[in-house]
């Protein structure tokens, strides 16, 4: 009997703890999950573009990579978000399809070269929202997503400047 009694006591204190959590996320947090998952969006589709368009070997790699990786993470800011009751963008944000229009109009050793100056430069803009994030919150879920995302991030910079330097200089 006891034993029954202590798990029914811990799925209630489960309950009120997720309950607790949820309440407790800030406008902030929503905000990052918001802003994470629109730019994931629009680094997977930038990325897909990446794996048809580029034409040196280590771009197109990359562009797979960002594509994988970016899902998965994508999935893990989705559950997140759900857990919290936090409706998420189905659409990048405007910059992502301004850059997408710019890129899908580029080939050869030019695209190559804008793809991933612009991959480089929107890391370094999640490498430092992450970085706030992972600080600046008190949801422990919420934090190892955007620890997470931060090692992702750097992962990804260490790997697009050596894409980078492989395109043929003109």
């Amino acid at each position: 009997m006891r034993p029954c009694r202590a798990l029914a006591i811990a799925a209630i204190f489960q309950c009120c703890a997720c309950s607790v959590l949820a309440a407790d996320l800030t406008n902030r947090d929503k905000e990052y999950l918001r802003e994470r998952a629109g730019q994931l969006v629009g680094d997977i589709r930038i990325g897909e573009l990446a794996t048809r368009q580029a034409s040196t070997e280590m771009v197109r790699a990359f562009g797979y990579r960002m594509v994988n990786d970016h899902k998965r993470s994508l999935e893990n800011v989705q559950k997140v978000a759900a857990a919290r009751n936090v409706e998420l963008p189905a659409e990048p944000p405007e910059r992502y399809a301004k850059a997408l229009q710019k890129l899908t109009a580029l080939s050869g050793n030019e695209f190559d070269v804008q793809y991933m100056r612009r991959a480089l430069h929107e890391h370094r803009i999640n490498i430092k929202a992450d970085g706030k994030r992972k600080y600046g919150t008190k949801d422990s879920q919420l934090r190892l997503l955007a620890s997470g995302s931060h090692d992702m991030e750097m992962a990804h910079m260490a790997l697009a400047n050596k894409a980078l330097a492989t395109v043929p200089a003109k």
